[in-house]
C-alpha cells in the first residue's frame, strides 16, 4: 500500500514509493505546512528499454553533466512548489545524479539522499546536505562520466571521438569529498546489487534502526550516516500537513502526486 496520508513516513517507505514509479514518472509529497513548507521529491533510475527521461541517452547526459530531458522535467515539476519551500530529494541511480545537477540551480533543495548513484565527480552545491549510500559490490556507482561517455560513443561506432574523450580523461578532473556510506552484498546478480528494494532498502532500514541488521557496512561512518538519516526524517518524514500536495490551479488535497511528461496525475488516498 502507498504511504497513508497524515502518517509518519520513514525514509525506507519513500524508497518503496520510488520502486512503484514507472519510467518517466517522478513524485513529490507535501510533508509539512511550515513555515517553511516542506516537500519530499522521489526520483527513479534508468529503464534501459524505455524512451524518454529515464532512457539510456538521458543517463549519459546526466552522467557527464549535460542538461537532460529528465532534469528539465524535474525543474518543471519543482516550479509548481512554493518559492519559500524546503525540499528534500531521494534519488536512486540516475535519479540521484539528476537531483545533484538540478540542485545547482534551485536553492530550495536543502537535502539530497542518493542511492547507488555515480555522483563522486558531480559538484554538490554549497549548502546542500548530501548523503551517498552505495553498495560496494554494485558497479553503477563506480561509473565515471568519462567512462560512460566513452562506452556509449563506442557503442554508437564513433571510435575516434570515444578515443579522444578517453585520452583526454578530463571531462571532470576532481572528485568530490562527499558524505558516503558503503555496504557490501557480494552475492546476487548485478541487478540485485543495484536494486532499490533488493539492495538499498535493507541498508536504509539498518541506518534507520541504528543497527547493522546483518548488513556488512564497509566504508564511512555508520553512526554519522544513521544520524543523517534521523535528521532527514525529522524534516521530511511527515507531520503537520502530511499528505497535502500543492497543485497548480487546484486547492490543496490529501493526495500523493505523480508528475509525468508535463502532466500532473493525482492519485487517490490509500
Amino acid at each position: 500500500a502507498r504511504i497513508p496520508n497524515g502518517s509518519h513516513a520513514a525514509t525506507s517507505e519513500y524508497l518503496s514509493e520510488i520502486q512503484r514509479l514507472s519510467p518517466g514518472e517522478m513524485a513529490y509529497r507535501r510533508v509539512s505546512d511550515g513555515p517553511p513548507p516542506r516537500y519530499i521529491v522521489m526520483l527513479r533510475g534508468v529503464d534501459l528499454k524505455s524512451n524518454g527521461p529515464n532512457d539510456p541517452l538521458n543517463v549519459v547526459q546526466d552522467g557527464i553533466g549535460m542538461d537532460s530531458e529528465y532534469q528539465r522535467q524535474i525543474r518543471e515539476m519543482l516550479s509548481r512548489l512554493p518559492a519559500d519551500a524546503e525540499i528534500g530529494v531521494i534519488g536512486h541511480s540516475q535519479g540521484g545524479i539528476a537531483a545533484v545537477e538540478v540542485a545547482q540551480g534551485d536553492h530550495r533543495i536543502k537535502d539530497i539522499l542518493t542511492l547507488g548513484s555515480p555522483v563522486d565527480e558531480h559538484p554538490i552545491r554549497k549548502g546542500v546536505n548530501h548523503l551517498s549510500i552505495v553498495n560496494s559490490a554494485d558497479y553503477v556507482p563506480k561509473l565515471e562520466p568519462s567512462a560512460v561517455l566513452s562506452a556509449n560513443l563506442r557503442a554508437a561506432g564513433q571510435h575516434g571521438a570515444a578515443d579522444a574523450v578517453s585520452d583526454a580523461g578530463s571531462i571532470v578532473s576532481q572528485r568530490n569529498s562527499i558524505n558516503e556510506i558503503s555496504f557490501s552484498t557480494p552475492s546476487g546478480s548485478s541487478g540485485v546489487k543495484h536494486g532499490i528494494m533488493t539492495s538499498y532498502l535493507p541498508a536504509v532500514d539498518a541506518l534507520e534502526s541504528g543497527g547493522s541488521g546483518g548488513i556488512n557496512f564497509d566504508g564511512g561512518d555508520f553512526d554519522a550516516g544513521a544520524g543523517w538519516i534521523s535528521d532527514f526524517e525529522s524534516k521530511y518524514g511527515g507531520g503537520a500537513g502530511s499528505g497535502q500536495a500543492e497543485l497548480a490551479n487546484q486547492p490543496q488535497s490529501d493526495t500523493n502526486v505523480i508528475y509525468t511528461q508535463n502532466e500532473t496525475i493525482v492519485l487517490p488516498s490509500y
